[in-house]
């Protein structure tokens, strides 16, 4: 492949990536929502781990794991952000 396919190629991926976390913000906010209506919190480190456990075996390996905590800490308090909201 050529540079100009590659480049397009990472375009498509990142514009799937987009969406993928509108739809999961979109998620969130339902889950806030819930929340709300249960009188619980928006913090729930239990969750947060097991989201972050995932998100490791997902990876396996193929990708840094320093990678997956930040970026997965970064998903998580945008989501309870939006929660909040």
């Amino acid at each position: 492949m050529v540079m100009s396919e590659l480049r397009a190629e990472i375009d498509r991926i990142d514009a799937e990536i987009a969406v993928l976390l509108k739809k999961r913000f979109a998620v969130s906010r339902e889950i806030g929502e819930v929340k709300i209506g249960l009188s619980r919190e928006v913090e729930d480190l239990s969750r947060d781990r097991v989201v972050l456990e995932n998100y490791r075996k997902l990876a396996a390996d193929e990708l840094d794991e320093d990678f997956i905590e930040k970026m997965v800490s970064l998903i998580l308090r945008y989501s309870k952000a939006v929660q909040k909201r």
